[in-house]
């Protein structure tokens, strides 16, 4: 018997077509909030996402993403994390400088997909089109 571990690319399932696939939803945004990275050397903005109406491909309808907004190892990192919340503010704000807090309650688009990783992920973020649906719902 050998040590060796063998695998059989024959018997493996076939998961190419598997996962989420992008999907641009209508979100509400939940809630929004400040914590210590994990290692606790930077900080970050979560905000937490609920889908508007029912999308099978996500569970329970949530999504959630994280911007780190500043990293004492990477500034890169900080950088980027910024420029996404950015371009949040940007789609559901219509300005680029905001509180975080102003974010919720508002409506945004984006797309929700599966990242290289198989998390859940959200970007791509654009202003919710307002239709007489909409527009009645808020009045």
């Amino acid at each position: 018997m050998s040590d060796e571990l063998t695998l059989d690319p024959t018997a493996e399932l076939d998961l190419s077509q598997a996962g989420l696939q992008p999907t641009r939803v209508d979100w509400l945004i939940t809630s929004t909030d400040f914590r210590k990275t994990k290692k606790g050397n930077g900080k970050m903005v979560v905000v937490e996402f609920e889908a508007l109406e029912p999308v099978d491909e996500i569970p329970n309808f949530k999504a959630t993403a994280w911007f780190v907004t500043e990293h004492d190892d990477s500034p890169g990192a900080a950088k980027g994390g910024l420029a996404k919340l950015r371009k949040l503010f940007l789609a559901a704000l219509d300005k680029d400088v905001a509180a975080p807090s102003a974010l919720d309650g508002v409506r945004v688009n984006a797309e929700v997909k599966e990242d290289d990783d198989g998390f859940r992920s959200i970007g791509l973020f654009r202003p919710v089109e307002v239709t007489e649906e909409v527009a009645a719902i808020e009045v």
